[in-house]
């Protein structure tokens, strides 16, 4: 479960892009997350944060990137529930969204949300 852990600080690494509309989309993705997580989360809490400035910050982010953020928000609200049975599943759709967004965002775009070395 550690090695799902670190998959779910991936996302939170990953996540970019904001505007009041994506902002929105990150911040309700980070609690579908939480909760399609938690079957397999031993207690842990895993939500991603998304930083508090993200409506300001946005600005650092390509309307492209923020598409990208949009589509990375979209993935994970389409993810399943973890299975304690088989999280290898879990595992594997959160890195299918978490690739599609470090392919599409500048490492820029990431810190700007506070997700990936910002606040």
């Amino acid at each position: 479960m550690k090695k799902l852990f670190g998959v779910a600080a991936a996302v939170a690494m990953a996540l970019t892009g904001c505007g009041p509309s994506v902002c929105e989309d990150l911040e309700g993705a980070s609690k579908t997350f939480g909760e399609k997580y938690k079957p397999c989360a031993e207690g842990e809490t895993t939500t991603f944060p998304v930083s508090n400035t993200c409506s300001k910050d946005i600005e650092q982010c390509t309307d492209k990137e923020k598409e990208v953020v949009s589509d990375f928000a979209r993935c994970i609200d389409k993810m399943h529930r973890c299975d304690p049975d088989n999280p290898d599943q879990f595992s594997n759709e959160v890195f299918t969204c978490v690739i599609d967004l470090y392919n599409g965002a500048s490492e820029k775009c990431l810190v700007a949300t506070g997700i990936f070395g910002g606040s």
